[in-house]
């Protein structure tokens, strides 16, 4: 997939998170994603997860 391609057009999963569970269900959405070969983008830290 191309980088160049707009935001709107690619595929995007987004989900909310309990605050008070937010750091352990987001480091287990970036395993998760990271296992499919997929990006995740913390929104809360501003950056991509490993």
């Amino acid at each position: 997939m191309s980088l160049r391609k707009p935001l709107r057009d690619r595929p995007l999963v987004y989900f909310g998170l309990a605050w008070s569970r937010a750091e352990e269900a987001s480091a287990c959405a970036a395993t998760v994603v990271e296992r499919m070969g997929l990006v995740c983008f913390d929104v809360q830290q501003d950056r991509l997860r490993p």
